[in-house]
């Protein structure tokens, strides 16, 4: 548990929640890995937003409503 501390202090409660469900959500383990080795998505709040449309874009296609045009 050590590890999870680290990632605590360095980016925010905030960001270790979003880790957490992303880590749910992810069936490939290593596309995980290469995220959490570029930690792209811990440095922008922005970016993690935008992530979080595409997955209610990419549920609201599955019920056949796109907002999108």
């Amino acid at each position: 548990m050590a590890g999870l501390e680290v990632i605590v202090h360095g980016y925010g409660m905030r960001a270790l929640e979003y880790a957490l469900t992303d880590f749910k959500r992810k069936v490939s383990t290593s596309g995980l890995m290469n995220e959490i080795r570029s930690r792209r998505f811990f440095r922008s709040s922005s970016l993690i937003r935008k992530q979080k449309k595409a997955v209610k874009r990419e549920k609201s296609k599955k019920n056949g409503v796109d907002s999108r045009r």
